[in-house]
């Protein structure tokens, strides 16, 4: 797992309880520009004056095609953005779970896996040196390295 996005303290402002409802009325309503710029801001926590300089990249255009499914990362990450403690009914896994964390994205995703590492029981942290959350497009071989890594550790375990 790769920087779970849930916000357990006040790292930074909770997503707005009517979050997925103003993202699926915006889709609604044909305004997918306005979805992608309000999960941003709400969501990612872009600052709104970032945002005219980011609808002129040429990935804009894509994330407006697929707008449409922003509300489903609401839906399914509920609560947990609400700057509250994760629920502790939620995490019943019983396999071996490897949480990543760039050295250099923010205190809320460090917070967020210290958090989640706490409530699972087999897992592990694994700072990710010098990156942050664009990693997974920056560093994907990196990432892959990584998880190969954990992955031979647990089957010598075993």
């Amino acid at each position: 797992m790769h920087e779970p996005p849930f916000i357990v303290n006040d790292s930074r402002a909770p997503v707005s309880s009517e979050y997925v409802h103003t993202l699926n009325n915006l889709i609604a309503e044909g305004r997918r520009s306005d979805a992608v710029e309000y999960f941003m801001t709400e969501a990612v926590g872009v600052p709104a004056e970032f945002i005219e300089y980011m609808k002129v990249a040429p990935h804009w255009a894509a994330m407006e095609s697929t707008s449409h499914t922003l509300a489903y990362d609401g839906m399914v990450m509920g609560t947990t953005q609400s700057g509250n403690p994760l629920p502790t009914d939620r995490w019943q896994v019983n396999v071996p779970v490897l949480i990543m964390v760039g050295e250099n994205s923010g205190q809320l995703f460090a917070d967020a896996a210290q958090a989640l590492s706490e409530l699972v029981k087999q897992s592990e942290i694994h700072m990710l040196p010098g990156l942050e959350h664009s990693a997974v497009v920056t560093s994907p071989n990196l990432i892959a390295e990584v998880i190969v890594q954990y992955d031979q550790k647990e089957q010598l375990t075993k």
